[in-house]
């Protein structure tokens, strides 16, 4: 194969001021085409080393649809949350400064999703950061007992039907149960009733602020949506509008990305993008940067990734299995597109340094090792072994 010499002009201009140091710091702009060279040999050998057959997973764990886990699954994901609450922190103090305070390893996953929530969305990196941060999330589930698949919400199926609210995995029988109560949304009734957590972040503050405040799970369906739409708003996470985000992105990452998460200050039909709208959708803790404890969440980012996947493999629909048109060994492809900003355009107009695949992806020691972004491009092959049914 010679991926190296063809892949080098055209990806070498990229990396001219976008590549990462040893410690992750973003090289100086005017780093020169021979400096790239070492960088280029490292992600030519790693993809070398899955079609010389070197980098197999031993077995691929798969994903399934929530409809598909067994009662008796449903049930041991949701006892294994429960068990995340009452397992100490492994990050307190060190993280927050908030020393003295106990909080549980499930905090844990609410204080790097608030810490770093300005880097990782609406940034090239939300779709790889996320990919890592829920393989963090399914090691702590295996540590607590859940052994069943890790599943993800297919949401348009039930967008499609129009009354998103009506899925089953809403069910108070196994499932995330239903809406808070209240005037402060408290989750009261269901699997999750009383789910209790530490950290909040308050409305007005900046997204990485972080306050001690024992709350209840909160839930508060509809809530930010635009008026006039239906309560669920269905139509921006549809059958058809997963298959706009997958035919307007095109090979284009950043296009693709922005649709699919969404573009921060839109919330029409297109700009909201599926990803935000149902975060809008369940409001609650969900619409906050404490976002991930909501359980919902990890479903929800698990088809996300689904989505990203099928894209990288050349999809333009989000049903069935994606077609796998695309050659996984050409670095030229749209497998292993990923450019953008890598710095919120209100931080910095610029956009910081260009996104590279050389970047470094952390969720802050949760679990997990920090990782290049390349690391995260193939689910199905070591460290990430995983595919979707």
């Amino acid at each position: 194969m010679k991926i190296f010499s063809t892949f080098l002009l055209l990806f070498s201009a990229h990396l001219v001021g976008a590549i990462q140091t040893s410690n992750g710091t973003a090289a100086h702009p005017s780093l020169n085409v021979t400096a790239a060279i070492p960088y280029l040999s490292e992600l030519d050998h790693w993809v070398r080393q899955k079609s010389e057959g070197k980098a197999k997973c031993n077995k691929l764990r798969t994903r399934v649809e929530w409809r598909n886990l067994t009662p008796t699954q449903r049930q041991s994901w949701i006892d294994a949350h429960w068990c995340l609450t009452t397992r100490p922190s492994v990050l307190a103090g060190a993280e927050t400064n908030l020393d003295g305070f106990k909080t549980s390893l499930y905090d844990d996953f609410s204080l790097v999703h608030i810490k770093i929530n300005n880097k990782m969305h609406f940034t090239a990196a939300f779709l790889p950061w996320h990919r890592m941060f829920i393989l963090a999330h399914e090691k702590a589930m295996r540590e607590c007992g859940y052994h069943g698949p890790i599943p993800y919400w297919h949401e348009s199926i039930d967008a499609d039907e129009g009354n998103v609210f009506q899925s089953p995995i809403f069910s108070n029988d196994r499932g995330v149960g239903g809406n808070g109560t209240g005037d402060n949304g408290t989750v009261t009734s269901g699997p999750f009733a009383y789910f209790p957590l530490s950290y909040f972040n308050k409305p007005g503050d900046n997204w990485t602020v972080v306050s001690y405040e024992p709350h209840y799970l909160t839930r508060a369906f509809g809530s930010n949506i635009l008026p006039n739409v239906t309560k669920g708003y269905e139509d921006a996470y549809n059958t058809t509008s997963i298959r706009r985000v997958l035919e307007d992105g095109g090979d284009d990452f950043i296009k693709f990305h922005q649709l699919l998460e969404g573009i921060l200050g839109r919330r029409d039909l297109v700009g909201i993008g599926p990803h935000d709208t149902v975060h809008r959708v369940i409001g609650g803790d969900m619409i906050t940067p404490t976002s991930s404890y909501e359980p919902l969440f990890f479903p929800h980012h698990a088809n996300v990734d689904r989505i990203w996947w099928n894209w990288q493999n050349g999809a333009t629909s989000d049903i069935g299995p994606p077609p796998r048109t695309i050659n996984q060994s050409d670095l030229n492809s749209r497998f292993w597109a990923y450019s953008g900003n890598t710095v919120l355009y209100s931080e910095d107009p610029t956009g910081g340094p260009s996104a590279s695949l050389f970047d470094v992806q952390t969720v802050l020691g949760l679990l997990v090792p920090n990782m290049k972004t390349y690391e995260l491009m193939d689910i199905e092959r070591p460290p990430l072994c995983y595919t979707y049914d």
